[in-house]
């Protein structure tokens, strides 16, 4: 059902729980279905909860972030690296 969702797309951004291993296996997977259905794409992963404790769990293949939502750390960075990917547009900024 998933992949119908994934057709088309021009970026992924996957997610996971620093603190759950599970949640990094299934980002991995989702990151895998997306490549076969879209081919060739920019992928980011995100490492969230970085406030509970160093950590170093990444996705080989794609950019990796850290990122913290309960200090509001690392949550635009990615975003905005995965939008100069899809634009091409290499300086772009980010506005308020």
């Amino acid at each position: 059902m998933r992949h119908g969702y994934y057709a088309g797309s021009d970026g992924c951004v996957t997610m996971h729980d620093l603190g759950h291993r599970r949640s990094l296996a299934n980002a991995k997977i989702w990151k895998d279905e997306v490549l076969a259905v879209c081919g060739p794409i920019p992928v980011v992963s995100i490492g969230m909860k970085t406030d509970l404790g160093p950590h170093n769990d990444h996705i080989q293949g794609v950019t990796n972030f850290l990122a913290s939502s309960r200090h509001g750390e690392g949550l635009w960075e990615p975003l905005l690296y995965l939008a100069r990917q899809v634009t091409g547009i290499a300086d772009l900024e980010r506005s308020e």
